[in-house]
């Protein structure tokens, strides 16, 4: 018998749709002090071969889910966000060789972070906001459909772009690739330059 797989619901928060509440439940629990992009970028990986990587020789892609800049320490992780059950899944420990290998690849000073909701604090004071956020839940089946919408009626014809634009900024005044720039790397460009 096949194995049952239950879906996530998406929900939407300050104009991200995240793919499930976990995710959002994160988001909420780093905003006030983290900045953060909702699946900043695209790991191509083979899954037969892991010493194969990049666009041109795979066939497979992960989008993690967050590229988080803690304000407090300064430092860069990129996060994927499990459940516990599925933390240890085959596909999500093959992911997350990829994406140290990314890391180390690109030569950046990220960590990675696999975490489950037993791993991040969620504050009681966020609570009232969770339960408006889980009101608009969309089912799996909207799921393509909203997909869809998204795809129609963005300005780059793509869901990611919509998904990629932060909402907490703590520099307001950074445009989109400065801010992105921001929370790789920690440094804000000089704009005379």
């Amino acid at each position: 018998m096949a194995k049952k797989f239950k879906f996530s619901n998406q929900v939407e928060y300050n104009g991200i749709l995240f793919d499930s509440t976990l995710e959002c439940k994160y988001a909420l629990s780093i905003e006030d002090y983290c900045d953060y992009y909702y699946h900043p970028l695209k790991i191509w990986y083979d899954k037969k071969d892991k010493t194969k990587s990049g666009k041109a020789y795979c066939n497979n892609s992960y989008e993690p889910d967050f590229l988080v800049r803690n304000l407090k320490t300064n430092k860069t992780y990129l996060v994927e966000i499990k459940d516990g059950r599925r933390s240890n899944y085959y596909d999500t420990q093959l992911k997350k060789f990829h994406a140290l290998r990314y890391i180390e690849e690109k030569n950046k000073d990220w960590e990675y972070l696999l975490l489950t909701e037993k791993d991040f604090y969620f504050p009681s004071s966020k609570l009232n906001i969770l339960k408006s956020v889980q009101k608009t839940i969309i089912s799996t089946a909207g799921k393509k459909h909203m997909s869809n919408i998204h795809r129609k009626y963005s300005k780059y014809h793509s869901r990611d772009r919509v998904n990629k634009m932060p909402f907490k900024r703590h520099y307001s005044d950074l445009d989109e690739l400065d801010y992105l720039h921001f929370i790789k790397t920690g440094e804000i460009r000089n704009r005379n330059s």
